[in-house]
């Protein structure tokens, strides 16, 4: 996710590792397998996936239940991340939270409007 400096091209995106730019903090997945829908072979998906989301979706997809929750003197604390099969196979097509952190200092708002059209807003903090 991202070269720095004379190392790596993030060209179109700005910015390059430890930045809250897309050039820093965007990264590229592909999904294969027979649990893969045959209509969705080839396609392509502008889903905002965090990473912490691949944990539950895996276990999801495994039969598994995923919760691990951490009880940290005496507080419970679910795990981070959501199942997002059902919005990367186009069951639901809403993202599955309002607002996803990228980084320390940034963080993504979706909005959904009527009619199917969705904005992406991008706070960062520290520029």
């Amino acid at each position: 996710n991202g070269g720095t400096g004379a190392y790596g091209n993030n060209f179109p995106l700005r910015g390059h590792k430890h930045d809250p730019w897309e050039g820093g903090t965007r990264a590229i997945s592909f999904l294969a397998g027979g649990v893969l829908p045959r209509s969705l072979c080839g396609a392509r998906s502008e889903a905002l996936v965090h990473i912490s989301d691949w944990y539950p979706t895996f276990a999801t997809l495994a039969g598994a239940v995923p919760s691990d929750d951490a009880n940290i003197s005496g507080a419970v604390y679910p795990i981070d991340g959501v199942d997002v099969w059902p919005m990367l196979i186009g069951v639901n097509a809403t993202q599955p939270r309002p607002i996803t952190v990228v980084t320390e200092v940034s963080a993504i708002e979706v909005v959904a409007h009527s009619g199917g059209r969705v904005e992406m807003w991008k706070l960062v903090t520290l520029a």
